[in-house]
């Protein structure tokens, strides 16, 4: 089994292999791993990870994957184990955390007391954040220690810069543990992979918040109550009691005049008005009429909002392509993944398509979105995987 799949990751990965070789050869910044934020690493990780898309699963206690055929492809013996990412997994044995790769092969000794959250301790970048005697710091794919474990807390590296807090302020180091803006912040949340450069990151001075290029410069002064990441070239800020948005250069392009704001997505931002929820464009102009009780983003060209207590999803124009009926929803998941919607009926979760049609029939005590091919459910304390037909591919163990 193992000879079976090394030949299909070496039939899959190497067109990758070479096409990172070639780019690097050609002097390309891209894919140079003299480039400080995408290291041939990273991009041979992401290669692997999109060959195969394994899954976790919990048998007899113990944890294990499988392929979205419903193969074992690492058996179930891990005390507890993370997602993959970047073609690792955190896995605990013995009360240690280390990683895996996708043949189920310890590449990292367990060694790390990195928690239950195994979210923040999944590789990112081409590092992951693991903790050591209480103390937070980054290994790279071989296990080795780029920045030690001295800082009282971190978040993931994203655009090779990570936050890191010692005593009660916070600042930023690079992917080699160099200081970018040492500790001076009340708080600092990460920079933004999702928008275009220049890229920003939220920063608490004094009580305000403001923005921080790569760098380590304030470029947008600490003056708003309450802020967030940019999405689209755009941030939700708030000012007073009211919010509003301001483009990369600190600028109120969009008046603060809504009680409460999301992020832009796919062109347009839930706003709150009073009571009721509606969606502005990147003007300003108001493209849905406020009406509703909760709004989310748009992804894939719907969005879930809630009217009467009860949830269904809209198109850009306003109008509902799924009726509001439902009792719970889950967004309808971004593209490569099956286009159906995890919704609550009667306290039982089922999946609907994007014209509303009930395609698999409400009868899983808790639902999650399709990842790829296969969603993973719940009947009571047990846990299995559908495909985009309501057949189980891994018959609900625990």
């Amino acid at each position: 089994m193992r000879a079976r799949l090394g030949r299909r990751f070496a039939a899959l990965v190497f067109p990758a292999l070479v096409t990172v070789v070639a780019l690097c050869e050609a002097g390309s910044a891209w894919a140079c791993p003299m480039s400080p934020v995408h290291d041939v690493s990273r991009l041979l990780a992401n290669a692997l990870e999109d060959a195969r898309r394994l899954y976790w699963i919990k048998k007899d206690g113990k944890c294990g994957f499988i392929d979205e055929t419903g193969q074992v492809v690492v058996e179930p013996r891990l005390d507890e184990a993370g997602e993959f990412s970047e073609g690792l997994a955190p896995v605990e044995i013995g009360g240690k955390w280390g990683y895996i790769d996708a043949t189920g092969e310890v590449v990292i000794e367990p060694k790390f007391d990195t928690g239950s959250n195994s979210y923040w301790c999944r590789f990112q970048e081409g590092r992951a954040r693991v903790q050591v005697d209480g103390r937070f710091g980054f290994i790279d794919r071989t296990g080795r220690f780029t920045i030690e474990p001295r800082f009282d807390d971190a978040g993931l590296m994203a655009e090779g810069l990570v936050r890191v807090k010692v005593g009660e302020k916070w600042g930023f180091v690079d992917r080699n543990s160099k200081w970018v803006a040492k500790p001076q912040f009340e708080f600092a949340m990460g920079f933004s992979w999702s928008d275009a450069p220049p890229h920003l990151a939220p920063v608490k001075v004094d009580g305000k918040w403001g923005y921080m290029n790569t760098e380590g410069k304030v470029v947008i002064g600490a003056q708003f109550d309450e802020t967030f990441a940019f999405y689209e070239g755009l941030a939700y800020v708030k000012v007073g009691d009211k919010c509003g948005f301001i483009n990369k250069r600190g600028e109120l392009v969009i008046p603060a005049n809504f009680d409460s704001a999301g992020a832009f997505w796919e062109g347009l931002a839930p706003v709150k008005v009073g009571d009721e929820w509606g969606y502005v464009d990147k003007t300003g102009a108001t493209a849905i009429e406020p009406q509703f009780e909760s709004a989310d983003n748009f992804t894939s060209g719907l969005a879930r909002v809630r009217v009467a207590g009860r949830y269904g999803f809209i198109d850009k124009s306003g109008r509902f392509v799924v009726e509001p009926r439902f009792e719970e929803a889950l967004r309808f998941p971004g593209e490569g993944n099956a286009q159906l919607a995890a919704v609550r009926l009667d306290d039982k979760y089922g999946y609907v398509d994007r014209s509303g049609k009930m395609v698999i029939e409400p009868r899983f005590s808790r639902a999650l979105a399709f990842d790829g091919p296969l969603a993973r459910v719940w009947l009571d304390e047990t846990v299995g995987y559908i495909d985009a037909t309501g057949r189980y591919v891994w018959e609900p163990t625990e």
